[in-house]
């Protein structure tokens, strides 16, 4: 969603105003860091990826979110976040990207496994490393990639659509 030179707007909200698919701004070590929230461990805190990135940022504590995003200026106008358009596919997002998480994850645990022998075999042969590291291509290759792609086309049509026409105030 958000490209080099793009400025974000944001507010400071209390923790359980935060929802799956929210941008936020956290603060990570010394740098800013704004990506999307995909998931919320009560023991671990919270999950955010950057929209284009296959794999999640380590999880942060609700401290160190410094706020959400409320608007992006961009160089032909402004997305309003506040738009109810915008919680919608933010929303859809979010989804997306924790199941393209979800995905991604299973695969590198397959491919782990494959790699240290420790998948068990069926009794009838058919399953083990090669089954096992095709099943990871498939992963990895027909299904994160795509949602990926979707992820894009989601945030390319909705800058093109939302920001036409629309002057920065």
């Amino acid at each position: 969603m958000l490209r080099s030179g793009d400025h974000v707007i944001a507010v400071c909200v209390p923790p359980d105003d935060l929802h799956r698919g929210d941008l936020v701004v956290h603060q990570r070590d010394s740098e800013l860091v704004t990506h999307r929230l995909i998931l919320h461990e009560r023991s671990e805190g919270w999950y955010t990826k950057g929209d284009n990135r296959a794999y999640p940022d380590p999880p942060v504590k609700a401290a160190a979110i410094l706020g959400r995003v409320i608007a992006v200026e961009v160089e032909s106008g402004r997305l309003d976040f506040s738009e109810p358009h915008w919680g919608v596919l933010n929303r859809a997002l979010g989804r997306l990207g924790s199941w393209i998480t979800a995905l991604v994850g299973t695969g590198r645990r397959l491919k782990t496994q494959t790699e240290s022998g420790d998948l068990p075999t069926s009794s009838t042969g058919r399953e083990g490393p090669g089954f096992h590291q095709g099943l990871v291509w498939i992963i990895r290759r027909l299904v994160a990639a795509p949602f990926r792609t979707l992820t894009w086309i989601l945030s390319s049509y909705a800058r093109w659509r939302y920001t036409l026409h629309r002057p920065v105030q």
